[in-house]
């Protein structure tokens, strides 16, 4: 069946052909494949040339993309917020040619780094960029143009920071390469498309412009920091950026830039845009690589700019516009080969150091290199006048020099002048404020001149830990006035210099003062811790002139020289010469704990008034050093005329009560004629020198205790009033007196020792009032006694006094022979006293009791013992008169007894009563009068105590007494001629068997009335008185003779009277006078009485009875009652 029929062919044979369509399928996509890129190459042709005619016809938008494109950044970026606003693409190639750049426009763009709250904006940004470089893949811009910059970043914390640094500090060598290797390429002349040649930085081989305008960077303060104090919570700002960096054909850069200070909170200052702080920089690089830089900068208030930066106000700064003007040059190794910065200003504030300094003119030049500084001796700050003219200048100058090891600066600083009362306005306040105000208001008057002063501050190659590490120089002043310690009188006429010493003391050196009329010399005041709070003054003072100025120092109660003293002191003369150290902190409220002293002096002659007990000192050279902690005196001064040797120390240190602050002790030898001279009684009883040592220490509590010392040969010793005088040995006497400030609280070891003497006292007290003093015992020759003295506790109480003892020998007052008194005596004294107002006196009163065995009264021309035995008795004085006494003693060798009595009575009255079985033996015993022998006696009398007179009448009456030689008596009986009696009286005596004596005692003055005396051979009669003062008789009456019969007819009742007309009386009597002083009166008889009878007596007598002798002519008052 054939293949037409359906059916199927007949099989052929196998043939091999070189190409079948399974071999070959894949040359159909390779044609595709090559036909497609010609398209593409055809339609990327003319596309492009398309996009390039596009381009060429104006900026291609394309904002279409922006969404994309944000999105993939912040994709990448997720912390990233990105926005653009306008994005368009322009080229000139299409008619300009290939090398043109293109032109990437863009407006409103931000990113905003939220993780970091750091963003950066831009208003428009223009780029040209290389196209040959573009096609390459690389960004290499030609021309930057960028408008409305805006740079937000925030400080980051203080721990950030340092980790950040410390990043930065290990990138740091990349980062000078990379910086080096940009440096490298702007250089070179900018590259064109036409040029691409393998550089390094690529991106910048055609970089020929770049542009900045209204430019801003914001630094934000750190999180939780706002608000706060100084620059840490200040938004800062640095706004208005203007600049321009191009680029030259031949290679190297110049450049321009503009900005000002601002802050968020606004301008700074805030007053108009242009009082803000302005920058403006030029700089210019060859292609060599050298560069200069000029920069120029305007502060119109720099202070006010800190201040509203709330920058710490201790920061150095001007309320004055400034202008500064630098240039710099430097080599193409970015070294530094010339520069020169100008800083003038003109009037107004330098506020430092808390503040405001008044200046008129500022002016400073600097100039240098890489590796030194010079502050051209040109630069200079006028001050402005506060008081004085011409106002001062300070003048500056100085140099620095840098190596690979340190820094150095050295700065020295002129003043012209200043007035001392000007120096604190020109003080800054904060620096060594406790100096300045001691200046300020310590110093006056004068000047400082002519001050010269260097300061040297070191630091590390790169301008690391520079300080000041040496200070120097000095400033002379003249006619200063200085209260050093307030409130002392200031030191006047002060020439000298201050002078820094090192960095933390200034040293004010006095050559010449003068401190009242004391002399200054050689002194200082050293003022230490400059840099801190409180500065330390110390003084060092050399000072002579007179003691009694120098005063006004020693008594100064801060210094505490005279503290614990136990005397005042009173200078009278002297002059001295010492040093005085004294250190304080200066301020006004300093405290006495705060100063610390030293002070050592030589005095010279020194007098002092009234020093010990009225006593002065005279003759003082004496060296004292004293401390704060105490004072020690020593020399040889004479005290009361007495030379002695002095040493005094005084401790100021604080302690217990015990505490001794002060010790005194005086050793001295004086005479008998010394210590007269001193008023210091003797008694006589020393004859020649003495060793006398006085220990003085006085107790924080007010105690103070002084132990007394008296040496001294006994023979030298000897007390007449009772014959006593010492032997061979030493006599010792101590005496220790405690007081609690001016009272007495003890008196106790008073003792007196020797061979020959013995004396031991005591005394007690209750509380601190001295009570009683005993004594123990007093051996003096025969003299043994003991006793106690008490003191009243109240005025109302009386003294109370107990003698007692074997012996009271006073032979030496009474026992010595009496001689022929003179014709005239004076007045006695003691009888003045009698009944006198003296007597009556008020006084404290007393009681007195005395038992002693013997009291001797010497010896008789025959050798017998004048003494009393047994003498027993109280005696009570109320103040004013005796009220009561109780005497008895026993009458040696008679053994009589005598007795006083005073007995208070009614009706203001005393009863007196004395009594002695031996009047005559009583007075030879006393030494009184031996012309009376036996007699026994009998005086009774009242005292009125209701008259301020106090009169005593009463009546002495003595039976059976002989009167032996009397002169007065014997006198009057020669004038009788009655030989006879006159003989009897020088032998056995002329005896009488009565004497009664009616008497009246007032008013220093005796009188007797109708006294009479008689015997069986003679009788007396006596009227008249006794001037008690003048010791004066004015006695009359009647000698009768053969008494027994001459008074018979005297005693016939009725008729008596005219026989006998006076008590006592007789027919025959003569009339007498006695007149005149006591021991030699004149006797006056009337020998025509003799004859006539008793009634005509008196007509014959020369005197009308009862007429007295004129007054005496001493009637001088008693000296008052002791």
């Amino acid at each position: 069946m054939s293949a037409a029929d359906g059916q199927d062919p007949a099989p052929q044979p196998h043939q091999r052909r070189w190409f079948h369509p399974r071999r070959w399928w894949w040359k159909i996509p390779l044609d595709a494949g090559i036909i497609l890129i010609e398209w593409g190459f055809l339609v990327v042709a003319l596309a492009s040339a398309g996009l390039a005619w596009r381009a060429a016809q104006g900026p291609v938008d394309l904002s279409w993309a922006l969404p994309r494109l944000t999105r993939i950044l912040m994709i990448a970026e997720p912390q990233v917020d990105a926005g653009i606003g306008h994005l368009a693409v322009s080229w000139n190639g299409f008619r300009d040619g290939p090398d043109q750049p293109v032109r990437v426009t863009s407006d409103d763009i931000s990113i905003a780094d939220t993780a970091n709250d750091r963003s950066l904006a831009v208003d428009h940004l223009g780029v040209d960029l290389s196209m040959g470089w573009a096609w390459h893949g690389v960004f290499a811009p030609r021309v930057v143009t960028l408008d409305g910059l805006q740079i937000s970043l925030r400080r980051a914390p203080p721990a950030q920071q340092i980790a950040e640094n410390t990043e930065e500090t290990a990138r740091d060598p990349n980062l000078r390469q990379t910086l080096r290797d940009i440096i490298a390429v702007l250089r070179q002349p900018p590259q064109s498309d036409r040029h691409m040649l393998p550089v390094k930085a690529a991106e910048l081989s055609e970089l020929r412009r770049v542009t900045l305008t209204h430019g801003s960077v914001t630094l934000q303060p750190a999180a939780g920091a706002e608000g706060k104090a100084g620059l840490a919570g200040r938004a800062l700002q640095v706004a208005a950026i203007n600049a321009t960096l191009t680029r030259g054909d031949a290679g190297g850069l110049t450049g321009q830039v503009a900005a000002v200070l601002a802050s968020r909170a606004g301008p700074l200052p805030p007053q108009t845009a242009g009082a803000r702080p302005s920058l403006q920089v030029n700089f210019a690089e060859t292609a060599q690589g050298a560069v200069t830089v000029q920069t120029a900068a305007e502060l119109n208030d720099p202070a006010g700019m800190m201040a509203a930066l709330q920058m710490p106000t201790d920061l150095p700064a001007v309320s004055v516009p400034v202008q500064v003007q630098s240039e710099v040059d430097a080599s193409d190794q970015a070294i530094i080969t010339s520069f020169r910065t100008a800083v003038t200003a003109g009037s107004g504030q330098l506020r430092f150091g808390g503040g405001d300094i008044p200046i008129t003119a500022l002016s400073l030049l600097l100039t240098g290199d890489e590796t030194s500084l010079v502050i051209d001796p040109s630069s200079k700050i006028a001050l402005a006048a506060v008081s004085a003219q011409p106002p001062p200048t300070i003048a500056f100058s100085g140099q620095g020099k840098r190596t690979d090891q340190n820094l150095t600066m050295t700065i020295g600083l002129g003043l012209d002048h200043v007035a001392s009362g000007d120096l604190p306005s020109y003080w800054p306040p904060a620096f060594a404020k406790g100096a300045r105000n001691w200046i300020k208001a310590q110093v006056k008057d004068g000047s400082v001149h002519d001050g010269h002063f260097q300061f040297v501050l070191t630091g590390k190659p790169d301008f690391s830990d520079i300080g000041l590490t040496g200070v120097s120089g000095a400033l002379p002043a003249t006619g200063l006035t200085v209260t050093w310690l307030p409130p002392l009188p200031p030191m006047t006429k002060v020439n000298g210099e201050i002078a820094l010493q090192g960095m933390d003391a200034v040293r004010i050196g006095v050559t010449s003062a003068a401190q009242g009329d004391q002399a200054v010399t050689n002194s200082s005041m050293v003022i230490t811790g400059l840099s801190a709070a409180d500065q330390i003054g110390t003084i060092n003072l050399n000072l002579a002139g007179p003691v009694a100025s120098a005063m006004s120092i020693i008594s100064q109660p801060r210094l505490h020289l005279l503290k614990g003293l136990p005397v005042p002191l009173t200078v009278t003369g002297g002059t001295f010469q010492g040093s005085l150290t004294l250190s304080l902190p200066l301020d006004n409220n300093v405290t006495t704990d705060q100063i610390t002293m030293r002070t050592h002096d030589v005095i010279q002659n020194l007098g002092l008034g009234d020093l010990l007990l009225g006593r002065n000192l005279t003759d003082g050279n004496l060296t004292i050093d004293a401390t704060m902690a105490g004072l020690s005196l020593n020399g040889q001064a004479a005290l009361a005329g007495i030379p002695a040797t002095v040493a005094l120390t005084t401790d100021f240190d604080g302690g217990p009560a015990s505490q001794v602050i002060a010790s005194l002790k005086v050793d001295a030898q004086a005479d008998e004629t010394q210590l007269a001279a001193a008023q210091i009684p003797t008694g006589g009883i020393l004859k020649g020198k003495a060793a006398l040592s006085l220990q003085l220490a006085a107790q924080r509590s007010g105690r103070t205790d002084i132990n007394a010392t008296v040496t001294v040969p006994e023979q030298r010793l000897s007390v007449s009033q009772i014959s006593w005088a010492g032997g061979a040995g030493t006599a010792t006497a101590t005496a220790h007196v405690a007081l609690q400030g001016s009272r007495i609280i003890a008196l106790d070891n008073l003792a007196l020792t020797g061979p020959g003497l013995a004396l031991q006292v005591q005394s007690g007290f209750s509380g601190s009032r001295l009570a009683s003093v005993t004594v123990d015992k007093l051996q003096l020759g025969r003299t043994d006694l003991h006793g106690r003295f008490d003191l009243p506790a109240a005025k109302t109480d009386p003294y109370v006094v107990d003698i007692a003892g074997p012996v009271l020998d006073l032979s030496a007052v009474f026992g010595h022979a009496r001689k022929a008194e003179p014709s005239v005596k004076p007045a006695n004294s003691a009888l003045s006293q009698i009944s006198s107002p003296q007597e009556f006196a008020p006084h404290p009163p007393w009681r007195a009791t005395v038992a002693v065995d013997r009291i001797l009264f010497g010896t008789t021309p025959a050798g017998q013992s004048r003494e009393l035995d047994a003498v027993r008795g109280t005696v009570v004085n109320n103040g004013v008169v005796v009220r009561s006494a109780d005497v008895s003693l026993t009458v040696a060798p008679s053994g009589a007894a005598s007795h006083l009595s005073i007995v208070p009575m009614p009706n203001q009255t005393r009863q007196v009563r004395l009594t002695s079985g031996d009047f005559g033996g009583l007075l030879r015993a006393t030494n009184a009068y031996d012309a009376v022998t036996g007699g026994v006696l009998d005086i009774s009398g009242t005292y009125d105590d209701s008259q301020p007179s106090h009169p005593l009448t009463g009546t002495a009456e003595m039976d059976k007494f002989s009167l032996g030689a009397a002169p007065t008596v014997a006198k009057l009986l020669q004038a009788m001629t009655l030989y006879g009696v006159v003989d009897l009286m020088h032998g056995p005596g002329l005896f009488f068997s009565k004497m009664v004596a009616p008497f009246q005692l007032a008013s220093r003055r005796l009188d007797l009335h109708e006294a009479r005396a008689y015997s069986a051979s003679l009788g007396l009669t006596a009227d008249g008185s006794v001037n008690l003062p003048g010791n004066n008789f004015d006695i009359q009456g009647t000698v009768v003779p053969a008494y027994f019969f001459n008074a018979l007819l005297g005693h016939i009742p009725l008729i008596g009277k005219l026989f006998s007309p006076e008590k006592g009386g007789g027919v025959f009597a003569a009339k007498f006078q006695i007149v005149g002083p006591i021991n030699d009166p004149a006797v006056h008889v009337n020998a025509l009485s003799m004859i006539a009878p008793g009634f005509l007596r008196d007509l014959f007598n020369h005197r009308p009875q009862g007429q007295t002798a004129p007054p005496a002519q001493n009637q001088d008052q008693a000296a008052p009652r002791q």
